[in-house]
């Protein structure tokens, strides 16, 4: 069985199921029937089907905006990590050779542009021999300022949607480090961009150097009050011979003595000095910290698979027979009746049992929904001072009958999700008061044909009126879909034109 498009394991898919995950182990299971309903009937593996459940309900909930603004806020705060290292690695090198008035000292110029990032760059070699590190402060700081980055406009979002995510919003964070642990990934991925923030800094602190020391001119001196100018000698020397590998000049042992600024020397002397220390910021600065960099990156990058749901976590091995069971029941299997009536078809058949109503629904409807035009009427919770079937209604018409249990509200959508009619009105009684359950069931059906109509049937002039068509707007049923009249349901049931304002709410 392939799953669909919809259900790919993609980063962020499994980051929002995680978080339902968690949220559900935490406060209990989501109302979850219609989604539920939907999965059973698409090409689904037990993984895509929990997968695309659990997505489904993070969108219902508000919790892919909470996770899309934690997303973004974290590549604002690296961006600006990354903008703040660019500046840093330009002030070390201005600092470091100063404005040229007076002379350089080497040693110093090197501790500052080299020091701090080469106590990091230990510490963090240290650091693996520890696996439960995380193995970069800074990265954790920039994920804990974008936690709290995401959690303002969150808490600050108006709407019913909203605050029913704000308790499961504090989650999306957790979810997402939670995962990356995991897979392995997390102590990687914060190298990652601790090395590329440190790279940025050290590539502007390079940058910066080459344009200094092209447009001043600068004198390098090393300076000593306990030191033998031999000790600066083994220590140029050493500290030159990978930069000379790579063809920098390497100042030699009488350049060295003679650069104690006590005696003038010559520019191209200089210039060997200029040589000397850009050769060393590259090969002790850039290139450790770059393949640190790609080192990191590539074991981001095989550890992406491990990036996955696991299926016996408790909360989602329970999933798996509610939406993809091994064994499905399949109701009627005889031929249906021939015409569908209110007194011997399935319609009546809902009253005499709760089996025998989701097997005379699910018999009549695979009878009648072959049809991509099929048309559907179905009452809800209608009085007995109601009319049922609604008379005059147009021949072709297939009577869903009229819901008053749950056993017949189940068996209706599980086979209209099963085969969506081309039209469906759903009749409700608009002098009672709408409760939320009636509200609810009236917005699913709407969803499960290519249209729908509502028909209040005695609302046009009732006070409950106002009511029925504010809970409705509020469970995304548009204004337009409601009819105030029985003529404008009949005409809109026969396949005529679109209700006109005069026949319906616009």
């Amino acid at each position: 069985m392939t799953a669909s498009p919809s259900s790919r394991a993609t980063p962020r898919a499994v980051w929002l199921a995680e978080t339902i995950r968690l949220s559900e182990e935490r406060w209990g299971p989501y109302e979850d029937s219609e989604i539920v309903r939907k999965i059973r009937h698409e090409p689904h593996t037990p993984e895509s089907a929990i997968l695309a459940r659990n997505t489904a309900l993070a969108a219902r909930e508000g919790l892919d905006d909470v996770a899309q603004r934690w997303r973004d806020n974290a590549m604002l705060v690296a961006v600006g990590a990354g903008l703040l290292s660019i500046l840093t690695g330009c002030g070390a090198a201005l600092a470091a050779l100063g404005d040229g008035s007076r002379p350089v000292n080497l040693f110093w110029a090197l501790g500052g542009l080299l020091g701090v990032h080469v106590l990091t760059l230990l510490l963090w070699a240290l650091s693996l021999a520890w696996a439960s590190k995380l193995g970069s402060s800074l990265g954790r700081l920039v994920l804990a300022a974008a936690g709290r980055l995401s959690r303002i406009p969150a808490l600050a979002a108006a709407g019913e949607k909203a605050a029913a995510a704000r308790p499961a919003a504090a989650l999306v964070p957790r979810a997402l480090l939670g995962l990356l642990q995991k897979a392995g990934i997390l102590r990687w991925l914060l190298g990652a961009l601790s090395h590329g923030w440190w790279l940025l800094a050290l590539l502007s602190a390079f940058a910066t150097l080459i344009a200094l020391l092209s447009t001043r001119r600068y004198g390098f001196v090393w300076e000593t009050t306990l030191l033998s100018p031999d000790t600066f000698v083994a220590l140029t020397r050493t500290l030159g011979w990978l930069p000379a590998a790579a063809g920098f000049a390497v100042p030699d042992a009488s350049l060295v003595r003679a650069s104690d600024g006590l005696q003038p020397i010559a520019p191209q002397a200089q210039a060997i000095w200029s040589s000397w220390l850009l050769g060393c910021v590259l090969v002790y600065g850039i290139v450790p910290r770059l393949l640190a960099l790609i080192w990191c990156g590539a074991l981001v990058r095989l550890r992406r698979r491990r990036f996955a749901l696991d299926p016996t976590l408790r909360g989602l091995a329970l999933l798996r027979d509610r939406l993809v069971p091994s064994s499905e029941r399949l109701g009627v299997t005889q031929p249906a009746p021939a015409t569908l009536d209110a007194t011997g078809g399935p319609a009546s058949a809902f009253a005499d049992s709760q089996d025998t109503a989701s097997e005379a629904l699910a018999a009549g409807f695979a009878a009648h929904l072959h049809t991509p035009d099929a048309t559907v009427m179905v009452g809800v919770e209608l009085s007995d001072s109601i009319a049922w079937p609604v008379p005059n209604a147009p021949a072709h018409v297939i009577d869903a009958g009229n819901l008053d249990t749950r056993e017949q509200r189940n068996a209706l959508l599980e086979q209209l999700t099963r085969q969506p009619p081309a039209r469906l009105l759903i009749v409700c009684d608009g002098e009672q008061t709408p409760d939320r359950g009636t509200v609810g069931l009236v917005a699913e059906l709407t969803r499960t044909a290519r249209q729908a109509r509502v028909w209040l049937q005695g609302a046009a002039n009732a006070p409950r009126h106002a009511q029925w068509q504010e809970r409705l707007a509020a469970a995304s049923v548009a204004s337009d879909m409601l009819c105030d009249s029985q003529q404008a349901a009949l005409a809109w049931l026969a396949g005529g034109p679109e209700p006109t304002p005069g026949d319906s709410h616009a």
